[in-house]
């Protein structure tokens, strides 16, 4: 219930004791005898202090029972701000609201990494790098943590699986036992990767050892593979040898599939792998008698592991079509360990329906922003440009390459904020971008920027942030990005001369090795240019997000009725705005809702200002 109502990005300190709030109407605030992190039957608890705080937000607890309910808002505003090791603090492994974690030597690790892990907020990042910081090495037999769950020790309590997962990645047992371990010990050690052939499938005729049936993918192959029906099954037995000193040997099987009548329109086309190990396979057009497509003219492509199935979909023209399976990840023909023909089982399902949305056309499909949907429709037209130049973008996905495509074929303008003079006013919270068509106007980054990527900035453009409150501030495009950003900020000043901070990879992030993140002392009294960019020219969308704890608010941001002081009164009009509310005095980081984190704004500027 807490979190839907309070953000602990602005978590209320325990000086709130002391700040002389009114009782809501009709509050009888007494305090009882029982513990305050406990709950209880009867109504308060021992901390007069912290009961009085609790019970001026939730009457109840100290009219009728001091519960659960109770219990957690005295967590949240009775205990200190952005203390490792408390358990109400919550794993390091995991993301949550409030600010540190319950391990104390990774939560001081990771916040001496990134303060505002510890003063605003344990989330994704932090988890993150608590995996990266935190892991230690394991040994299998003494690890004590179970195989199936996450945890930053190397190694798991079950000797045979952990060795047989360590000998595959070795990371496991060296660093910390993450994703990919579970998934492995999963698959390995407790039979999550057992294929089996369904009773109605077919058997694929090329015999097991033999890479007869692959003209063009992979040496040895002579003839076009077996037909695979629609809607049946087709089973297929891939293998990758590894010969001592030799190149790799890998199988590869090209099966011909009939997607409809030549000529007959448009049809949806499904393809779906089911394999143990890693394999993919791809639906290409069938070329003339003789040819050979490209891996790259792929109309789509699936991956399987552990025997979770890959599907996907595409609207193609009725028609011959080749599927093409191999072990390894996709275009990959078999990069990956030796594979017998017994663990090579793959089961192959191609299937269509007649009809499918055209791919041109729709209106609410911009063609100059990336999406996840084949084709776009406006500005009309602009698809029809596009998609004989790069057919993936009315295929497969519109994606970044094909929205740069259509702004330089299309006319599409250069971002407003393209330079400097021209940036754009943000304040906290997540303000979405593009830098496509931008140019590139900021100056070159000096040799301190270097990270192990080089120092190319390119395609720039600017925002001007003005804080809301002194100190740490970080600056990220984690929460999500098409290309390979890089951040730079810098005072207020075009030609900007005086570099704050800069960044290229944040490894943290989930878009690792794309994504940037920096952190920089704000001060209340100075503007900031913030300059995001790509790397080697790449453009493309993204999310920039502005988090800000310092201790030192600027102005009176949270004095809604202008009379100089943050009370009561002011917090009843944010109380009144709660919810989407676009423009609302109340929205104090901009984002089109007054939530948790304007309430915790409010809170900590509570008094005279």
């Amino acid at each position: 219930m807490l979190a839907a109502m309070l953000s602990t990005a602005e978590r209320i300190v325990p000086l709130l004791a002391c700040v002389a709030l009114a009782p809501l109407a009709g509050a009888q605030v007494l305090c009882g005898t029982g513990p305050c992190y406990q709950p209880g039957v009867t109504p308060g608890c021992a901390n007069t202090a912290c009961c009085q705080t609790v019970c001026k937000f939730m009457p109840d607890c100290c009219e009728l029972q001091w519960d659960a309910s109770c219990v957690e808002f005295a967590e949240f505003l009775c205990l200190p701000l952005g203390v490792c090791g408390l358990s109400t603090s919550g794993s390091c492994l995991a993301p949550h609201a409030n600010p540190a974690c319950s391990d104390v030597v990774c939560c001081e690790q990771v916040c001496a990494a990134d303060p505002l892990c510890c003063t605003a907020q344990w989330d994704a990042l932090c988890a993150q790098r608590a995996l990266l910081l935190c892991s230690t090495p394991g040994t299998c037999g003494t690890a004590t943590e179970p195989c199936n769950q996450v945890h930053s020790s190397g190694g798991c309590s079950d000797p045979a699986c952990c060795e047989l997962v360590c000998d595959l990645q070795p990371h496991c047992c060296t660093q910390s036992w993450d994703f990919v371990c579970v998934a492995a010990a999963n698959c390995y050690c407790y039979g999550g990767c057992s294929v089996a052939c369904p009773p109605n499938a077919l058997q694929e005729s090329e015999p097991c050892g033999q890479r007869w049936n692959d003209p063009c993918f992979s040496p040895g192959g002579t003839i076009i593979g077996q037909s695979i029906i629609p809607g049946i099954p087709l089973c297929a037995r891939l293998f990758v040898s590894v010969p001592m000193g030799q190149p790799v040997v890998a199988d590869v099987d090209v099966f011909v599939a009939q997607l409809g009548p030549e000529g007959s329109g448009l049809v949806t086309a499904t393809l779906s792998l089911q394999s143990g190990k890693l394999a993919w396979a791809a639906l290409v057009p069938a070329p003339p008698i003789g040819g050979c497509p490209p891996l790259e003219s792929e109309l789509m492509h699936v991956q399987s592991i552990n025997t979770i199935t890959g599907t996907a979909s595409v609207c193609v023209q009725a028609g011959k079509y080749w599927v093409v399976a191999s072990m390894g990840s996709f275009p990959q023909i078999g990069q990956t360990q030796a594979v017998t023909c017994a663990q090579g089982l793959v089961v192959l399902s191609v299937s269509f329906t007649p009809g499918c949305a055209a791919p041109c056309g729709n209106p609410t499909l911009a063609c100059f922003e990336p999406h996840p949907q084949v084709g776009c429709g406006s500005p009309e037209g602009c698809c029809q440009q596009v998609c004989p130049l790069d057919p993936y973008c009315c295929a497969i996905q519109w994606d970044t390459s094909c929205a740069v495509l259509a702004s330089q074929l299309c006319g599409a303008p250069p971002p407003a904020n393209d330079h400097c003079a021209a940036a754009i006013d943000v304040g906290p919270g997540s303000t979405p971008f593009s830098t496509i068509l931008a140019t590139t106007d900021g100056a070159a980054l000096p040799a301190a920027c270097e990270e192990g990527g080089g120092l190319s900035f390119q395609n720039d453009i600017w925002f001007r942030f003005t804080p809301t409150r002194g100190g740490l501030t970080r600056v990220s495009t984690c929460d999500g990005t098409s290309f390979d950003t890089r951040l730079a900020v810098y005072q207020d000043a075009c030609v900007p001369q005086d570099l704050l901070a800069c960044s290229d990879d944040d490894s943290s992030c989930l878009s690792a090795g794309t994504a940037s993140t920096l952190v920089f002392d704000a001060s209340c009294d100075q503007h900031y240019l913030i300059r995001i960019g790509g790397k080697l020219g790449s453009q493309g969308v993204g999310t920039l997000r502005i988090t800000e704890e310092g201790s030192a608010a600027c102005g009176c941001l949270a004095d809604l009725n202008g009379d100089g002081r943050v009370d009561g009164n002011d917090l009843g009009t944010l109380l009144g705005q709660w919810g989407t509310c676009t423009g609302c005095v109340a929205d104090f980081n901009g984002d089109g809702r007054v939530d948790g984190n304007d309430l915790g704004t409010l809170l900590g500027l509570w008094g005279p200002c």
